[in-house]
Formats: structure tokens, C-alpha cells, sequence
């Protein structure tokens, strides 16, 4: 099952045909621009390399640079969080603003969590090679702080499609109206 909302950043994600923005306090809006649930992966790279080959297919680029950037940033220390959750995160030369992507996977994947547990949960973000890196931890940061609500994770888990993780992520991050 895949959904997308194409090339729009999340940065500025914008809701309600224009009317208004999602944002943290600080500006950084922490939603997926495309969902993908129930992939197929034995293992971590094959994650990193089927998120590579979704963000590739939805925005125009040859997945192999992000699937390498996503490979060695993992192989630099794991990006699990614990909880089933990782944020798989690299730096890509050719792309103008970050790119998201929340994948899910049909059953858990080893990934060098925390605590242990193995990964269902993917938010992978992909930033411009030469972007701002202060707004690039901001969204890890707002990210973390999101997953790491018991709430959040559980209204994940429990999403049985990728409109209803939408509504889960509008819920946490509620679009702000802007007059």
C-alpha cells in the first residue's frame, strides 16, 4: 500500500487547499510526504534499499546514491530509536529540499535498536547534500520527540491504512490556519 503527497516539503506541508501549514514551534513540519505500508524486507538494507527505491520512483531520482547515503549513514550507527522505531536519514547531492517517507513493514527487521528490538516503524529523510543543517537536526529532533510519545506509535501501529497514518501525523502535528 502506498500513498503520496508529491513533492511537497515538509518543511511547508501544506493542508486544507492552501489554507494552512503544519508546523512545530519552531517551524520544522514533521510529516511523511509519501507512506508506504506492509513492504516486504528481511533485513535492514533490504528497508534502506526499498525506501531508497520509493523516495526515487515518487520524486524523479535514481535511487542507488540515496540507497548508498542511507547505507553508510546505518553503517556510521544505527539510527533506531527503540520502540520499533527507526529514522533512517542521509544527505543526497541533486535535491533542492528534504524528502520524507514513513515506511512500515509487513513484519519487524533487525536494525540495532536500543533496545533491542527489532524495526517496523521507518521515517526515513533524505536533505540536500548542502542544506541547512540546523533545520536538518530540528526535524530529527521534532521526529524523536514524536515517536517517542507511547500514544503516537501506538495510533501507528494500530493504522490499518496510509490515510490513516496521514490522520495520525495531521493529529500530532495539527495544520496551523494562516489569515
Amino acid at each position: 500500500m502506498h500513498w503520496s503527497r508529491k513533492l511537497m516539503s515538509p518543511f511547508a506541508r501544506s493542508a486544507h487547499a492552501g489554507r494552512a501549514v503544519a508546523a512545530t514551534g519552531g517551524g520544522v513540519v514533521v510529516h511523511p510526504q509519501e507512506i508506504v505500508l506492509d513492504v516486504e524486507a528481511s533485513d535492514g538494507a533490504a528497508v534502506l534499499n526499498a525506501a531508497a527505491a520509493y523516495v526515487g520512483r515518487g520524486h524523479g531520482l535514481d535511487p542507488a546514491p540515496i540507497a548508498r547515503a542511507l547505507r553508510r549513514r546505518e553503517e556510521a550507527a544505527s539510527t533506531a530509536l527503540g520502540h520499533a522505531v527507526a529514522v533512517p536519514h542521509a544527505r543526497v547531492a541533486g535535491i533542492a529540499q528534504p524528502l520524507t517517507l514513513f515506511l512500515r513493514t509487513r513484519h519487524p527487521v533487525p536494525f540495532g535498536a536500543p533496545d533491542g528490538r527489532e524495526v517496523s516503524n521507518f521515517f526515513v529523510i533524505i536533505v540536500p547534500a548542502d542544506g541547512d543543517a540546523e533545520r536538518h537536526l530540528e526535524l530529527l529532533a521534532n521526529v524523536a520527540s514524536a515517536f517517542g510519545e507511547r500514544s503516537f506509535r501506538t495510533e501507528l501501529a494500530e493504522a490499518a491504512t496510509a490515510h490513516q497514518v496521514d490522520e495520525a501525523f495531521d493529529r500530532r502535528f495539527p495544520p496551523v490556519v494562516h489569515r
